[in-house]
């Protein structure tokens, strides 16, 4: 299923590049750019030649109407500019404005961080046919602050004052209340945005990954800017997350790789090829240490992030594993695929130990644990929200179903809101979905991203109704 995804991504990104080209030159340039794409992603010449015409109906009246309106993207800029063309100044002080707010100057594709690490004579290492994974020494990280610590040398990853995770007493007094509109845009990835994460129990760092195999964390308080940039990965990314006590995040790529970073220095202190193209990490809730990947040659790798070593291989799926959900406070974990199976497991015992599957159940790629621990939301691709029993013995719910957005053939990311009163869910259309616990009924649809699915979501952990999303789009977006 994720090979599908990814051809999907593909061909949106040709078409929204052809267009990017149509609305800034000729015909003539939009033709290289479509054969440019047909080659670097393998495209077909007639997908490539359709996108095409359909742009250059735009190109006319694409840059005149961006003039008189004020309003110019970068590549309509790039355009002008290499040609000699005049760029009214007010349209150049917005474009540094943008990038300004983004915590940088300029993004770093794939193929320029692939070229820049051959050059300082670092080797792809070897994982078999079509690897093209970057070792832990050839991977770059940049921080975009001033310092790296604020007057009382407290590091900038260290929570703001008065932002701790809450207990069990302050969930109680908690209240969550609807998000209705737009608060703020993260602008800075380069593609694509397929994953987000929100530091655990304070939510004041984001940690996102685009499907140019960028990395980037932002500051939820303050100024929201990038605070450090992550580049080593060659493909997209499929999904990051941060360890239990946020001083580490593990990376999945299509690039085969799973890499360990250290969130305060950047460094990348591992970088792995289990096997297969890697769709999943989970980090263990309390041996901080440990962490499982999914990988789509049905097999789960348990890693220790110390040591960098592979320490179990739990091996029962009969296809791709599209996720690992820790339950009862990391003494089993469940595990979901291609197969249209979920299996239950004893934390690193590689035999499971229960089985769930019946004629009517379809592939589950999306899972998420509520904030009580008592229950695990699972996205169904027949365009619903399951809800499984997750404390003692799991089994699903017989009067717990969310449905009406379509997510069929996308993985997006279900979630809780923390007093567990909500479930959220992006759609295959840009929707931002908000279901009452207690009643399954659609309180509110937002619409959050316009070209693709929004692909993620995640609910603020202190903030009453804050929720991030991200999408294909390219934006990260903070509703309130």
């Amino acid at each position: 299923m994720w090979d599908e995804q990814h051809r999907a991504y593909t061909a949106a990104a040709v078409n929204a590049a052809v267009a990017a080209a149509a609305a800034a030159g000729s015909g003539s340039d939009v033709s290289a750019v479509a054969a440019q794409q047909q080659q670097l992603h393998g495209i077909s010449a007639e997908l490539a030649r359709r996108a095409a015409e359909k742009a250059a109906h735009t190109a006319a009246s694409g840059v005149d109407s961006a003039l008189e309106a004020g309003e110019m993207t970068d590549a309509q800029i790039a355009y002008r500019l290499e040609r000699g063309l005049e760029v009214p100044q007010d349209i150049l002080d917005k474009q540094a404005a943008r990038r300004k707010a983004a915590g940088e100057t300029e993004g770093i594709t794939a193929e320029e961080l692939v070229a820049a690490a051959t050059a300082r004579g670092a080797k792809l290492p070897t994982g078999g046919a079509g690897t093209t994974a970057l070792e832990a020494s050839a991977c770059t990280s940049k921080y975009h602050g001033k310092s790296q610590t604020d007057y009382q040398g407290r590091s900038w990853v260290e929570a703001p004052r008065g932002k701790r995770a809450m207990d069990q007493d302050d969930l109680r007094e908690h209240r969550c209340h609807l998000p209705s509109k737009l608060m703020h845009t993260f602008h800075g990835h380069n593609k694509g945005v397929n994953t987000l994460d929100l530091f655990p129990g304070t939510g004041h760092l984001l940690l996102t990954g685009d499907m140019d195999g960028g990395l980037k964390v932002w500051d939820m308080y303050g100024t929201r800017a990038c605070k450090r940039t992550y580049n080593g990965h060659t493909l997209g990314v499929r999904q990051a997350r941060f360890s239990a006590d946020g001083s580490m995040f593990a990376s999945v790529s299509f690039d085969k790789s799973v890499k360990i970073w250290n969130t305060e220095t950047g460094q990348c202190l591992y970088s792995l090829l289990p096997g297969g193209v890697p769709q999943c990490v989970a980090w263990h809730p309390t041996e901080t240490n440990f962490f499982i990947v999914g990988s789509g040659d049905r097999r789960m790798y348990q890693f220790d992030a110390k040591t960098g070593t592979q320490v179990q291989v739990y091996d029962y799926h009969l296809s791709a594993v599209n996720t690992v959900t820790f339950v009862d406070a990391g003494e089993r974990f469940v595990s979901t695929s291609d197969d249209k199976k979920a299996l239950v497991w004893d934390f690193d015992i590689p035999t499971p130990i229960k089985y769930i599957s019946s004629p009517d159940m379809y592939s589950m790629p999306a899972a998420s644990l509520s904030p009580s621990g008592k229950f695990m939301a699972l996205q169904s691709l027949d365009n619903s929200v399951l809800i499984y029993h997750a404390a003692g013995k799991v089994k699903p719910h017989p009067r717990k179903k969310f449905s009406g957005h379509i997510v069929a053939g996308y993985a997006c990311q279900v979630g809780f809101a923390p007093t567990g009163q909500f479930v959220i869910s992006g759609d295959a259309d840009g929707r931002l979905w908000i279901w009452d616990w207690r009643s399954g009924k659609a309180l509110r649809k937002l619409e959050a991203h316009k070209a693709g699915p929004c692909i993620g979501c995640m609910w603020h952990p202190l903030e009453e109704a804050q929720v991030v999303t991200c999408g294909w789009d390219g934006a990260v977006k903070l509703w309130g």
